[in-house]
């Protein structure tokens, strides 16, 4: 599924990280307590992608919170294994919570004429995204922002379009420490890591979501081969990828 790279390319990467193909990944959303508020960002694929994913409910429950208290969503974007986890059905999974999405992405996958005009392959897309949000937008519980947006105290949006139109960063800032919320910049860190060009089958714009790889990375002191974090991002600032699979998300 990545693109801008040849397989063999992509075989000697993975083998430079012990991974062969097909790798093994995940999808991750987070829960983020401002001391106001309760905020997720993202909220995994539910059951829209098989009975092995939308695990989130019972994770969120083991961590020792109930749905009914997240207070905020943020959504990085409306792909399904994003938007999945919000609904069970015709019912919020979140019924107290206000869904946040910035709108160029909410005008793409929400709209029948741009599904009427996609590709066969891609109409699940839209049909995820709506399903998932049709609670929430009938209950008044979506607000939409544009582009870079102070959302609660201690957490922005930053615009990010390339992997769909309307794609955002997130960022939570706390005395001094800062984490950010990638979404799906990368898919697969041990190929795009090094090589920000290599793009991946499900971005809407291939050159657009490698500009932004390449700006998020050039933001990192040292974008070098290393095992140390410190190396790669300052102590007090980490960042994360719906992809990367945790712990190994803070030390890039």
């Amino acid at each position: 599924m990545l693109v801008n790279i040849s397989p063999e390319e992509t075989k000697s990467a993975l083998a430079r990280s012990y991974l062969q193909s097909p790798v093994e990944n995940s999808d991750n959303a987070y829960l983020v307590n401002t001391g106001q508020k309760l905020v997720l960002i993202d909220a995994g694929s539910g059951k829209l992608l098989g009975p092995l994913r939308g695990q989130l409910r019972a994770n969120l429950i083991a961590a020792g919170y109930r749905p009914e208290q997240v207070d905020e969503i943020y959504l990085t974007h409306l792909h399904p294994d994003h938007v999945g986890g919000l609904a069970d059905g015709d019912t919020m999974a979140f019924p107290n919570a206000i869904v946040r999405v910035d709108k160029k992405d909410a005008d793409y996958w929400l709209s029948k004429e741009n599904m009427d005009k996609a590709p066969e392959q891609s109409k699940r897309f839209f049909v995820g995204a709506m399903a998932s949000l049709d609670p929430y937008i009938k209950a008044g519980r979506v607000k939409l922002f544009q582009g870079n947006t102070d959302l609660v105290h201690g957490v922005s949006a930053v615009a990010s379009p390339g992997h769909t139109p309307g794609h955002s960063f997130f960022v939570a800032e706390s005395k001094g420490q800062k984490i950010v919320f990638w979404g799906d910049l990368i898919h697969v860190l041990a190929v795009q890591f090094n090589a920000p060009s290599v793009g991946i089958a499900f971005d809407s714009d291939v050159g657009g979501a490698a500009s932004q790889r390449l700006v998020a990375l050039s933001l990192t002191p040292r974008r070098a081969a290393t095992s140390s974090p410190e190396r790669i991002f300052p102590s007090r600032e980490r960042a994360v990828c719906a992809r990367l699979a945790v712990p190994s998300s803070g030390s890039l």
